[in-house]
């Protein structure tokens, strides 16, 4: 999964070379992938727990929770919320359906006939989707 922000930590001190390392590579490769959403390229920020001369927090900090605040903000303001938490009510439904049909296997295997028309299906599904990665196969080759 694309990640929105990425912080890469220890940006001080003998490690800031390194991190300022990691961050360019960071940076390269999310030039390879397609952003998640239109309105939103991750980010990727140097951030030192370690407070500056004067300061009880290095600025690096407020700089990370400003850009969460920034991606919250937008994903409320274009909906993009409403249609990342219908995908995760999905998903739990999908995941319950899986869980209650597992049950009922298992329930089923006292019931032998039930049982074997449950394991027909699945030997069914296993042929067909052996057909079709054939099918795929011939006709875009690799």
């Amino acid at each position: 999964e694309l990640a929105d922000l990425i912080v890469v930590n220890k940006a001080d001190g003998e490690l800031l070379p390194k991190a300022r390392h990691t961050s360019t590579d960071y940076r390269h490769a999310l030039q390879l992938l397609r952003p998640k959403y239109p309105f939103w390229s991750p980010k990727v920020l140097l951030c030192s727990s370690l407070p500056k001369e004067n300061s009880t927090m290095d600025a690096s900090i407020v700089k990370v929770w400003d850009a969460v605040c920034e991606f919250k903000e937008k994903l409320y303001a274009t909906g993009a919320v409403n249609a990342v938490r219908r995908t995760q009510r999905e998903q739990m439904m999908w995941r319950e359906v899986q869980s209650q049909v597992l049950s009922l296997c298992e329930e089923s295997e006292r019931d032998s006939a039930v049982a074997r028309e449950i394991q027909q299906v699945v030997v069914q599904l296993q042929d067909f989707f052996i057909k079709l990665n054939t099918i795929i196969a011939h006709v875009y080759p690799i």
